[in-house]
């Protein structure tokens, strides 16, 4: 009998093998090597930039620990939990081979690609006519646990996402791609991918900065508007990951992402005062 799954694999991952390597890989990369360590990971970033030096005042230079950040420039929000869901479920991005199947972010290839994410989110809140979450950028030796890897863990030099405070001044980690059902007390985000708080260094940075190598205070305005280009690479490959852990990509990267069955939907709850994706421009 044929296995009718079993030859749409092989055909997805025949064809995925066709693109062009620029099309699946970029030299910016926030992942680790297998055996290599947080400051050989940076060593390479910037060997693979054309061996530039770290710039004062860009978020790699502007790394300290944890309890000597000042988050008092965050914006507060009413609306953590509504935020959170809007930008997780948002699927206005395709791929040229695909461009009717609209997809979310690339949640489900936590690999690479989080400076691309936290861009376009902030985008997307931005365009919601909502406050511009800033950007807050970790490095060490961060490996975290997940579902979406071969092995069950990814590895990183750094990662970094939006965050925003609510109405009481608590800071909250949006990030999907490591919890996928709610936002994260700050804190209990950091320590999904180290043992304790004190092991990472942090930078927190505007809304604006894209990458390491960005200004983390003042960067240009138009400083992360490449992620609109290089998304396309990373949804891609999400998808062959997808096939690679034997799932099905048009089912979870459609109607039925695999947090759907984790959530409780009265958990996010609904704020009058939140508008979010549904504001006119």
């Amino acid at each position: 009998m044929i296995n009718l799954r079993a030859l749409k694999k092989l055909f997805l991952l025949a064809a995925l093998a066709t693109l062009p390597a620029h099309a699946l890989d970029d030299v910016h990369s926030a992942k680790r090597l297998p055996g290599e360590t947080s400051a050989q990971a940076e060593a390479r970033y910037w060997t693979q930039l054309g061996g530039q030096v770290v710039r004062d005042g860009s978020a790699a230079s502007s790394k300290k620990p944890f309890a000597e950040l000042d988050t008092s420039a965050v914006p507060r929000y009413a609306y953590v939990p509504e935020l959170f869901r809007d930008l997780r479920d948002e699927r206005y991005l395709s791929e040229k081979s695909n461009p009717d199947f609209k997809r979310r972010l690339s949640w489900l290839y936590p690999h690479d690609g989080c400076w691309v994410r936290a861009a376009l989110m902030k985008q997307l809140a931005h365009e919601w006519q909502q406050d511009q979450p800033f950007k807050l950028f970790i490095f060490g030796n961060l490996k975290v646990k997940t579902a979406n890897a071969a092995g069950g863990s990814v590895s990183w030099w750094y990662h970094v996402i939006p965050v925003i405070r609510d109405t009481a001044g608590e800071l909250w980690a949006i990030d999907p791609a490591i919890e996928p059902t709610r936002p994260l007390p700050i804190k209990e985000w950091i320590v999904t991918m180290v043992p304790k708080v004190e092991d990472a260094q942090f930078s927190l940075c505007a809304p604006n900065t894209y990458s390491p190598s960005s200004a983390c205070l003042e960067p240009k305005s138009d400083e992360d508007q490449l992620a609109k280009l290089q998304i396309e690479s990373f949804l891609t490959l999400e998808w062959r990951n997808l096939i690679s852990l034997d799932r099905d990509p048009e089912q979870e990267l459609g109607d039925s992402p695999p947090w759907s069955k984790q959530e409780d939907p009265d958990s996010l709850g609904k704020s009058a005062s939140y508008a979010g994706p549904s504001v006119e421009n």
